[in-house]
């Protein structure tokens, strides 16, 4: 029975540092998931009948335990195999970190009653399932993300951390007298904490140096694309003061055309006058806002010989909004959606922008392959190997909209992912 109740709170411990600490997603089918978690269950029990021998073992049942767990874990969250492995050590060797600084306060002995190490592991998993639904479960915070490669030489550092620990305090337990015992193990205590907060410091920074990193990625690449922009707008009022110098000239000739009554040279002159006004106004897609045309011809004039682009609408470009910010939701939104179509044989655009008289209204549609997944806060999921960047450009669309009391949703019907956005011109 005993060891059934280990099995339990092992898993119990890593499905909380997998939810709470390393924010993964649940297994988005459902099917697939209950399968899996039923299926893990019975194959534990089966176990357990078939091999009660195992657990006579000291290593049998902790291997059986960290194993089943494994496949459980598998199937309720949305993770690689590596990422299993990797995080699941990592979050082992965490617990037993933390396990041994409480612990070694509370024996008298090297040796340790099941029952306090049980207890112990469950008052940390319950102490981070409170810390989670009270703090951490309203931010999008993925401190503790890092790549697998990372973790990796963490776990290599975790490792020689609770060898270290483990092997000074058994000798402090039982080689020190009862005078130096209780220095020696809050000497050991102090150090472990110490370890701890630093390991944890050194992953947070690690990590907000990254995602600085990636934001300045972002910006420089917002920053490459408003320069085009403006590029574009110096070259068309370069060529429109160009055709208003000329415009007086122009009429008298067409006033000379007509009074020699040339009407096929007139028709030839005014053709190539309405040629040079369509170079001018030269963007394919439009809806009268000079920020969010940039970006459409910039994304979408690529793509328009594979896919099916509509636009439609209007946005003046008074609007009040900042241009930064209308260029960052849009320039995100759009560079997904031709990445998405861009994938396909022939795919489907479809841009519908509406102004009122508060708020703006953007609806964009595209076709797209597979399935598509959500995380914990709403976002889809990128198939993208730069998944860090990819959350984000979203979350940076979505600061934006609640910066301008607006809306953010996302949805999937049939072949076709939905964005809506509603920005308030006034805040």
């Amino acid at each position: 029975m005993s060891n059934i109740l280990g099995d339990i709170v092992v898993l119990f411990s890593l499905v909380t540092f997998f939810y709470t600490f390393f924010r993964f997603d649940l297994r988005h089918n459902l099917m697939i998931r209950y399968f899996g978690i039923i299926s893990s269950i019975i194959l534990l029990f089966v176990c357990i009948v078939l091999f009660p021998e195992f657990h006579d073992y000291h290593i049998g049942p902790m291997a059986l335990s960290i194993l089943w767990s494994f496949v459980f874990l598998y199937f309720l969250f949305e993770i690689k195999i590596t990422e299993l492995v990797i995080y699941g050590i990592s979050g082992w060797l965490i617990l037993s970190l933390l396990e041994l600084v409480i612990v070694i306060n509370m024996v008298k002995n090297s040796s340790v009653d099941k029952n306090i190490a049980f207890g112990v592991t469950i008052l940390i998993a319950c102490i981070l399932w409170i810390f989670y639904l009270l703090i951490w479960r309203k931010s999008a915070n993925y401190s503790f993300r890092l790549s697998v490669k990372m973790w990796t030489v963490l776990n290599i550092i975790l490792i020689i951390l609770m060898c270290m620990m483990s092997f000074f305090t058994q000798f402090i337990i039982d080689t020190l007298s009862d005078k130096y015992r209780l220095i020696g193990i809050r000497l050991s205590t102090l150090g472990g904490i110490s370890l701890i907060i630093f390991i944890f410091s050194f992953i947070i920074l690690y990590n907000r140096m990254c995602e600085s990193q990636l934001k300045e990625k972002i910006t420089n690449l917002m920053i490459t694309q408003q320069r085009d922009y403006f590029l574009q707008l110096l070259s068309r009022e370069e060529e429109t003061r160009k055709f208003r110098h000329d415009i007086i000239g122009n009429y008298v000739e067409m006033q000379r055309f007509c009074e020699k009554e040339q009407y096929d040279e007139l028709k030839s002159y005014l053709n190539n006058e309405l040629g040079i006004i369509e170079g001018i106004s030269k963007d394919e897609f439009t809806v009268g806002n000079d920020v969010v045309n940039s970006i459409m011809n910039y994304y979408l004039k690529p793509m328009k010989e594979k896919c099916i682009i509509e636009v439609n609408g209007y946005l003046s470009d008074d609007v009040n909004i900042e241009k930064r910010d209308l260029c960052i939701v849009f320039a995100n939104l759009i560079s997904n959606m031709a990445e998405a179509v861009s994938k396909m044989d022939r795919g489907i655009i479809r841009i519908s922008i509406e102004q009122g008289k508060d708020y703006i209204r953007g609806i964009l549609e595209n076709s797209f392959n597979g399935t598509v997944k959500y995380n914990n806060i709403g976002l889809p999921v990128t198939s993208k190997d730069d998944k860090e960047s990819h959350g984000i450009g979203l979350k940076n669309v979505k600061d934006i909209v609640k910066k301008y009391d607006g809306l953010f949703s996302v949805s999937t019907q049939d072949d076709l992912f939905k964005t809506e956005i509603i920005l308030k011109m006034t805040v």
